[in-house]
């Protein structure tokens, strides 16, 4: 049996039948016998004619391509799932407001989801710190599941009234706020393309930034008449347009590090 298995993993057969079923992280770095050993998958394995089977459920520690789905991760996905509802109740409450008619209880609905939506940002992340569930697949969905929450209910609020005297989101703001975030994601994809790896460190500006806008949605869905949603907009734009800047300049800045590393050695 040992003879076999030991053939086997010369061949990289054992490797590439653990990585593909999620048993092992990296494609590029074989697994050796002995480690096998120490986490307890060596006891468990079978060998048929062309198959390698592993007995027993997937250990928690082991995790595919982009980690394993854990509560955080679960948490997440919830928020992501009551975006779609959360719209659902901004669109039925102006359009009663546009028919005359405002049915409060569905203002206060689409309120309660999107508080419930934004409470979870904060507990997928204290699950994950507090009960080690920090994942690749943790790390990439929840700044997604973010951006998806705010920019639904600004595109939202700025296309239904929910109140009179057109009182919404100016919908320059909602192109603002889209074309920010696609010039972000369309830097992003050129810097990794460039610079494989991307290297930022999250700035003050950017936290303003999402704090004005959840205060500019906030005082639209409560309708707080101390003045127009037009002037905290105003504000939640400048931190728009500050962070966008911020962006721009830290994604220069890595194409020019990683352009300057990869000139050839001059001759003198």
């Amino acid at each position: 049996m040992e003879a076999t298995i030991r053939a086997l993993h010369q061949t990289g057969f054992i490797h590439r039948t653990l990585w593909k079923g999620g048993w092992i992280e990296n494609a590029e770095v074989p697994a050796s016998l002995a480690d096998l050993k120490s986490n307890n998958l060596y006891d468990r394995m079978t060998i048929s004619a062309t198959t390698l089977q592993i007995q027993a459920s997937r250990p928690p520690h082991f995790r595919g391509p982009l980690g394993a789905m854990t509560f955080a991760s679960k948490i997440t996905l919830g928020r992501i799932a009551l975006v779609p509802v959360f719209a659902v109740y901004v669109a039925r409450y102006g359009m009663s407001v546009a028919h005359g008619q405002p049915q409060e209880s569905l203002r206060w609905t689409a309120l309660a989801l999107f508080i419930v939506a934004a409470a979870t940002d904060g507990v997928d992340g204290w699950v994950a710190r507090h009960f080690n569930q920090k994942s690749k697949f943790g790390a990439f969905i929840d700044p997604l599941a973010d951006k998806f929450l705010l920019i639904t209910a600004i595109v939202f609020l700025s296309a239904f009234p929910w109140g009179t005297g057109d009182w919404r989101m100016p919908p320059w703001f909602a192109w603002l706020v889209i074309t920010r975030d696609s010039l972000i994601i369309l830097g992003i994809i050129l810097v990794k393309r460039s610079a494989r790896e991307v290297h930022y460190s999250p700035h003050w500006t950017g936290k303003v930034c999402t704090v004005t806008q959840m205060i500019a949605i906030g005082w639209v869905m409560l309708k707080v008449d101390l003045f127009p949603p037009l002037y905290p907009c105003l504000l939640a734009a400048l931190f728009t347009l500050w962070s966008a800047v911020n962006y721009y300049l830290e994604a220069r800045r890595q194409l020019r590090v990683d352009f300057k590393s990869s000139e050839p050695d001059r001759i003198p």
